[in-house]
């Protein structure tokens, strides 16, 4: 299993992707999509969906891309030191780049959260209204013990916007064969 940045646009170095070689998923940088709503990245902001083929990730997605970043406790706050679990959402903090909620608001804070929103249930187009679930990664690095995942841990609804919130944007790469590197999936541009 591996992680690995890569470019969105190939040799830009903008490092907006991460690539998980166990799924063959792409994932977009969280902070392309912060301070955007549901329904505006839905309707094509920035043509993510659509033009760079994303599409917004279901929970079990995301999930499946903590549990490979090496993230270990789902659901919230939990007692006992794990430091498995501190390094896996560290190190998916990194790839994906997410929004620092605390030194924000609380200059002083040691925590960093990553929030990005998922597809919501139902058919048709979500209204303004409609609820957005959320999944949020949440890290305390003065206290490793405290990092934990959780779902639905804000508020929004899919015509809000929030600096603080992402989406999970993922899109299937394309199996690239070279004699160098074997067969990987990659985006090819």
């Amino acid at each position: 299993m591996a992680l690995i940045q890569a470019d969105l646009i190939p040799g830009r170095g903008d490092q907006l992707l991460s690539l998980d070689s166990s799924s063959g998923l792409e994932w977009l940088n969280l902070t392309v999509t912060a301070n955007r709503s549901y329904i505006e990245v839905l309707s094509g902001f920035g043509g993510f969906i659509g033009t760079f083929g994303f599409q917004y990730a279901t929970p079990r997605q995301v999930a499946t891309l903590y549990k490979h970043a090496g993230v270990t406790k789902f659901g919230g706050p939990q007692a006992g030191l794990d430091l498995a679990n501190h390094f896996g959402i560290e190190v998916l903090q990194d790839l994906m780049n997410g929004k620092s909620m605390g030194p924000v608001s609380f200059p002083q804070s040691t925590s960093v959260d990553t929030a990005g929103m998922v597809k919501t249930g139902g058919v048709g187009i979500p209204s303004p209204l409609m609820p957005v679930e959320i999944m949020q990664t949440h890290l305390n690095k003065a206290e490793p013990e405290k990092a934990y995942t959780d779902v639905g841990a804000l508020t929004q609804k899919a015509g809000d916007r929030s600096p603080r919130i992402g989406s999970y944007l993922v899109r299937k790469g394309r199996v690239v064969r070279s004699p160098a590197m074997g067969s990987k999936r990659v985006r090819k541009g």
